[in-house]
């Protein structure tokens, strides 16, 4: 036993000096389920996030003025609103599956991030023949987004964590 798990065995059982095996396991799933708790966390985070920079991008593409650190952005483009409106819609359901804990949460939340993703390489695609570098650097930021999410979902973690939500 480590002198960590002893000393945290020493507290969960109130100091007494007895470290058994049943605290010893108590312990360990503790340390199990706080990991789990916080890779559930950061894919729900990292897809909130993504769902919300869609809903911004569709905004301002419906013609919407964002102010942003002192200055306003507009950019009117009706064909990339609605394609993001749809990803938006599509990412808030895999984020709500997640956060709601269903039991195809994985399921839902991965095939949210393979479809945002197509949608963000296809717009990528778009916006660098354009060579506009605010439209780039925004696909690229949401593209990397969703690479991390996609890579935190494929983790055998992340499947049983929330293969098995309820």
């Amino acid at each position: 036993m480590t002198a960590v798990a002893a000393e945290v065995a020493w507290q969960v059982h109130g100091g007494t000096g007895k470290v058994t095996r049943s605290t010893l396991a108590d312990v360990l799933q503790n340390t199990v389920m706080a990991r789990r708790l916080s890779l559930t966390a950061a894919i729900s985070g990292l897809l909130i996030a993504a769902t919300l920079t869609f809903v911004a991008a569709s905004l301002l593409h419906f013609g919407v003025s964002i102010p942003i650190a002192g200055t306003t952005i507009k950019d009117s483009s009706e064909g990339a609103a609605i394609s993001e409106m749809i990803i938006a819609i599509v990412m808030a359901s895999g984020s709500l599956s997640v956060v709601g804990r269903l039991r195809a949460s994985w399921q839902i939340a991965l095939a949210t991030v393979l479809f945002a993703l197509l949608g963000v390489l296809y717009g990528l695609s778009v916006t660098v023949r354009g060579a506009r570098i605010g439209d780039i650097a925004y696909h690229v930021t949401v593209l990397v987004i969703l690479l991390i999410t996609g890579g935190l979902l494929l983790m055998p973690n992340a499947r049983r964590t929330l293969g098995s939500a309820r």
